[in-house]
């Protein structure tokens, strides 16, 4: 992450980096290693940018969070519930114009990791293929969405050194 701010910016004044899910970073950092992010932190200055993400809904009040909160940018993002998801990606796809029945929209639903992300892009590209026709059926979401795999081979093996094998 240093690097980012020890060059200089292409396109803008300063530089942006982005740490999502900071607190497990946190969790895994030793004590001087805690430290050393923290007094990273306390130097970087406008136009610099850091924004800590963070998946919870509130964060702790102790240290070091309490700190790394007086000196940094933190978002606090959670993730909607599979029912606001449901209905996030029916709005988008009725806002267009188009159809799409219940059952359907299930699948799709379950194929995007209620992940905004790969909703927004897939959603788009399913638009693309239906193109002039109305109704989106299942043969067309089974042909273009491609499903969002929730696990990766880092998880795993980080999770069979931590003899953890609950996926």
């Amino acid at each position: 992450m240093r690097e980012v701010f020890f060059s200089s910016s292409l396109f803008s004044e300063g530089n942006i980096a982005v740490l999502s899910g900071f607190e497990n970073f946190i969790s895994r950092l030793s004590k001087n290693e805690l430290k050393d992010f923290i007094e990273f932190l306390k130097g970087i200055r406008l136009p610099d940018r850091i924004f800590l993400i963070s998946g919870k809904e509130k964060l702790l009040s102790k240290e070091p969070y309490k700190t790394v909160r007086s000196i940094a940018d933190v978002v606090v993002s959670n993730s909607l519930t599979p029912k606001a998801f449901f209905i996030s990606v029916k709005k988008k796809i009725e806002g267009t114009g188009k159809k799409i029945d219940d059952e359907t929209l299930k699948y799709l639903v379950s194929m995007l990791g209620n992940d905004l992300w790969t909703a927004k892009n897939e959603v788009e590209k399913l638009l693309l293929y239906v193109g002039k026709r109305k109704e989106i059926t299942m043969e067309d979401v089974e042909h273009v969405v491609t499903p969002k795999i929730s696990q990766n081979v880092f998880v795993f093996l980080d999770r069979f050194f931590q003899k953890n094998l609950m996926l």
